[in-house]
């Protein structure tokens, strides 16, 4: 008995995987087309020997990334039925991408939702199949070290992970060339060491959980609270990448403390409010109680005045009145 060689197939829909597994095989096993349609509805399995490489493939085709057809969770939950099929761990994750002009973009963000399902350490036995591809490895990764940004960024981790570079013309095509690119991937396949173990992949899908849910419990504020919810599923959905959502929840949590802080300050204020009337409504009755008094002694004081006042005109007017009656005598 020659041994075994597990090997799981993954990409976006349409990126040719069923294609390939079936050139792995030698023959029409998967179903595949030559459109960007989603052929693969759950994980199949199927198995040959080489005997040049003296090795048995069990290749395992999967559901595509990127299904317009089903949800995040729903390709996640059917991606991850592959461990049924290998419960020995899986030893050649082939990623099978599409880095042509128009399908660039797309191939580049499914590398991020890999990662995100299958975890960093899955490159460490991964092979990159470039389908539609008539470059060498060689070409391939010096386009991607040229360009900047996320392209750079996986040509490095590649490299350091030792990750293999295969390619393979026009999908569709059978011919000498695709026999020889064929023999190529086996051998690259049959070299990765170790094993990507089934469990892992549900493993990496609970630590997400466990650290979304703390992330969660971190917020106060019921609008940031939803926020940081949303994120939370795009990373779980594999739509967003651990650091992008490492920013998220920064920025988040950065307004969320804002909020609590002005919160904060308004109960203060509002508590302050409280003392300060009660305190008014103290002093406004003191100080009634001093004005009606001096009010009071001010009448009383007025009166008095007052009365002096009239007792002094009045003996002047008498004097007048005297004078007067003297004066015509």
């Amino acid at each position: 008995d020659f041994p075994v060689r597990t090997v799981l197939l993954i990409g976006e829909t349409g990126c040719g995987k069923s294609f390939v597994g079936n050139r792995l095989l030698g023959r029409e096993e998967f179903l595949s087309s030559a459109s960007f349609d989603s052929c693969t509805k759950k994980c199949a399995k199927h198995c040959v020997k080489d005997g040049e490489l003296q090795t048995e493939f069990q290749v395992i085709d999967t559901v595509g990334f990127s299904d317009t057809t089903k949800s995040d969770q729903e390709v996640r939950q059917l991606l991850g039925e592959f461990a049924n099929l290998a419960p020995a761990g899986i030893h050649a994750v082939v990623v099978v991408l599409n880095l042509q002009a128009g399908g660039r973009s797309n191939a580049l963000k499914v590398l991020d939702t890999i990662e995100n399902f299958f975890g960093k350490y899955v490159w460490a036995h991964s092979v990159v199949l470039c389908n539609m591809s008539q470059r060498t490895a060689q070409e391939i990764m010096k386009d991607l070290d040229a360009s900047s940004g996320s392209p750079a960024k996986w040509a490095k981790e590649w490299r350091a992970a030792g990750v293999p570079i295969c390619a393979m013309p026009t999908v569709g095509r059978v011919d000498k060339s695709i026999a020889a690119r064929v023999v190529d991937l086996k051998r690259a396949i049959v070299n990765r060491q170790g094993v990507y173990q089934s469990g892992e992949f549900r493993r990496e899908h609970d630590r997400l959980k466990t650290l979304t849910t703390e992330a969660i419990n971190e917020f106060t504020t019921c609008s940031w609270r939803d926020e940081m919810t949303k994120v939370n599923k795009r990373l779980l959905d594999g739509r967003l990448t651990q650091a992008g959502w490492e920013i998220e929840r920064t920025r988040l949590g950065a307004k969320d403390a804002e909020d609590q802080r002005r919160n904060d300050t308004l109960k203060r204020v509002a508590a302050a409010g409280l003392v300060s009337t009660a305190c008014g409504a103290g002093v406004g009755a003191a100080g009634a109680l001093i004005a009606g008094e001096a009010s009071v002694t001010m009448s009383a004081g007025a009166a008095a005045a007052g009365g002096i006042a009239e007792g002094w005109f009045g003996k002047v007017a008498g004097w007048f009145g005297r004078n007067s009656k003297k004066a015509g005598a």
